[in-house]
């Protein structure tokens, strides 16, 4: 079972062994901010730079480039901010549903079972288990953003919506 997480660079930086860590594991790595800004409030150049700077990061980390996946800290996006992200040759992904899991108060690892999630939160690790044995026994099957795109039909779009996992301080 392989997943997509969403990095901010700050994170990755503190965090350089779980970063590994994830890659080596077979997970796909994508980007999400420097800093976790609302893209929507900055210039186009410190919109590049926050995506840049990550990249640079994930980049040295790896050894390579990340798939050019880019998630929008808050789902917070404008025609601008595509405009960047297309611009670095990044796709941008969306979700559908917000976890919570990040923002007071403390969430219950049952809440959570209901919602998506984040890395570095102590109750998604104990609400992880229980939320992929729920949607597998659903039919559900766990992949990367990169294998959720591949071409199937209609799944390859440029602005996919799919599960995903994300890093907040």
């Amino acid at each position: 079972m392989k997943s997509t997480f969403f990095l901010t660079g700050k994170w990755a930086s503190e965090n350089p062994e779980w970063v590994r860590d994830i890659s080596k594991r077979g997970h796909e790595i994508g980007n999400h901010t420097w800093s976790l800004p609302d893209m929507t409030a900055l210039h186009p150049s410190a919109q590049q730079s926050e995506i840049e700077r990550t990249e640079s990061i994930l980049t040295q980390l790896l050894g390579r480039r990340t798939n050019r996946h880019w998630r929008a800290p808050s789902g917070a996006r404008s025609a601008q901010v595509l405009k960047t992200v297309e611009a670095l040759g990044f796709t941008s992904i969306y979700w559908t549903v917000d976890s919570l899991d990040s923002v007071e108060p403390p969430k219950t690892p049952d809440f959570l079972r209901s919602r998506m999630m984040h890395v570095g939160e102590p109750s998604t690790a104990q609400a992880l288990p229980g939320v992929l044995g729920n949607l597998h026994q659903r039919g559900f099957k766990s992949v990367t953003i990169s294998r959720l795109l591949e071409p199937h039909g209609t799944r390859q779009t440029a602005d996919a919506r799919a599960p995903s996992m994300s890093s907040h301080d």
